[in-house]
């Protein structure tokens, strides 16, 4: 081979090696010696910089704790999964406590009823919250059985989801001791506790959720009068409840810069603890699957670190 020829060879070996930069010592190893130092020459002569494979950032692990989100499922949700992403090596429970509107099971894609258990319960009562309240009544529950009562979430494995009661008739016949000793186990069972409240401030179990968790998410729409309305009820709570308003976190949930006032007025009116959650046209979808949740995008996912961040930020 001629040497002009032999020099297009190792120039094409070059061109591979730039594209290909983690091959470069296999090229060098199967090169003459001749032909190895003109190799090397050539690529220091273009300063290539081997582009090392990109790794993802490892996520800083956050300690356990509790956060109660007041009436926004998709909050919840959305957050639980994000939670979830971010920590596959801790285990993240969500209980849905709203007993007016349950609906995390629509945005979690997930089944609302448990069929794997035996119960006196008929089948519209299989629920997880109706479930744990049985096991705690007849003192079987352990951290095993609460993962039968538990509801799988497609595609993450470390979420354990535990439905609500979707008989409004049975609202009256809760017992707050009853739900204080599920909230107990599940926050000293799992790594990270989520809760979903409604917003009514008389419900022992919204009351309860926000006294005994080391953050509230107030969900609020970006509207004057909602974040009015919303600072009302916890200033109401503080006094009445004792609940610190610095554990409470205002969320601008679908925060749309077009249509909601702007973030800075907000932040003067309610001179609190607050963030917002960005808008995105997949929560207004009508779809068989909420997308935002089945396959969360790193453009989101990168929303919800920073409230993550915020969080722990506020119970440090």
């Amino acid at each position: 081979m001629s040497e002009a020829n032999n020099l297009v060879k190792v120039q094409q070996l070059v061109s591979i090696a730039k594209e290909n930069p983690k091959d470069i010592e296999f090229i060098r190893d199967h090169l003459t010696l001749n032909n190895r130092q003109t190799f090397n020459q050539i690529l220091k002569e273009n300063e290539l910089t081997i582009k090392r494979p990109r790794q993802a950032k490892p996520s800083k692990m956050i300690k356990p704790m509790m956060i109660t989100v007041m009436n926004e499922p998709r909050l919840a949700a959305e957050l639980s999964v994000a939670l979830a992403k971010g920590n596959k090596n801790k285990m993240v429970a969500i209980l849905d406590a709203d007993r007016f509107s349950p609906k995390l099971n629509v945005f979690l894609n997930a089944k609302s009823y448990i069929k794997s258990v035996y119960t006196h319960l008929d089948f519209q009562r299989t629920t997880g919250l109706n479930l744990l309240i049985d096991a705690t009544q007849k003192h079987v529950l352990t951290q095993k059985y609460a993962q039968h009562l538990s509801l799988r979430v497609s595609g993450y494995r470390n979420i354990h989801y535990f439905s609500g009661s979707y008989m409004l008739e049975d609202y009256e016949y809760y017992k707050l001791e009853d739900y204080k000793k599920i909230i107990h186990f599940l926050r000293n069972t799992y790594d990270l506790l989520i809760i979903h409240t409604n917003d009514f401030i008389y419900d022992s179990f919204t009351v309860h959720s926000l006294m005994c968790s080391d953050v509230n998410l107030i969900a609020c729409d970006g509207l004057m009068h909602d974040v009015k309305d919303k600072l009302k009820y916890m200033n109401f709570l503080e006094k009445q409840q004792r609940i610190d308003h610095e554990k409470n976190v205002f969320v601008i949930f679908d925060y749309d810069k077009k249509k909601h006032l702007d973030i800075r007025v907000l932040k003067h009116t309610l001179n609190q603890n607050l963030v917002s959650v960005p808008y995105m046209k997949q929560r207004s979808l009508n779809s068989s699957q909420y997308a935002l949740t089945r396959h969360m995008k790193k453009r989101v996912l990168y929303q919800y670190n920073h409230l993550i961040k915020y969080i722990s930020q506020v119970i440090s």
